[in-house]
């Protein structure tokens, strides 16, 4: 499985409220911190990355777009 990185967003429940939207729609998510806030001590402050599948990167991207006019 390739990852493609989506989005970087400011923070984690940002993240999680992408990741439920499109998982919803049926392309799975991976959430991982940005490389400089890639520290334990930071715990679940940051920014954070999240990354589809190549094959899916379009479709996501469109959805998101969608997502983001609509908030």
């Amino acid at each position: 499985m390739n990852l493609k990185k989506l989005i970087t967003v400011e923070n984690l429940f940002l993240a999680e409220v992408i990741k439920d939207f499109l998982e919803k729609e049926g392309i799975p998510v991976v959430i991982k911190r940005t490389k400089w806030f890639d520290n334990p001590y930071f715990g679940s402050t940051g920014p954070r990355d999240l990354f589809v599948e190549e094959e899916k990167f379009e479709l996501a991207k469109d959805l998101l777009e969608n997502f983001e006019n609509n908030q």
